[in-house]
């Protein structure tokens, strides 16, 4: 279960991935075709701002996923 102090920062990458994606749509609902040399460069931003939004999101998610491993007992000596 993930601890309830993680939702905040899961809630705004969700968020930040959901904009970035609705910013795309938005894109090509409204750009004219043929799309001009600035179009596809601000395209281009777009998707990798979608895209590092997705990471971010996906990545946080497996950190959460994983098992807390417990702390490295510190060798003293040569064989403990």
């Amino acid at each position: 279960m993930i601890e309830p102090d993680y939702w905040a920062e899961l809630r705004q990458l969700s968020l930040n991935a959901s904009a970035a994606h609705i910013a795309m749509v938005a894109f090509l609902e409204e750009a004219t075709v043929p799309w001009s040399d600035d179009q596809m460069a601000d395209f281009a931003r777009l998707e990798l701002a979608e895209r590092m939004a997705i990471s971010a999101y996906t990545t946080c998610c497996s950190r959460l996923a994983s098992p807390t491993l417990a702390p490295a007992r510190l060798r003293l000596a040569v064989g403990e």
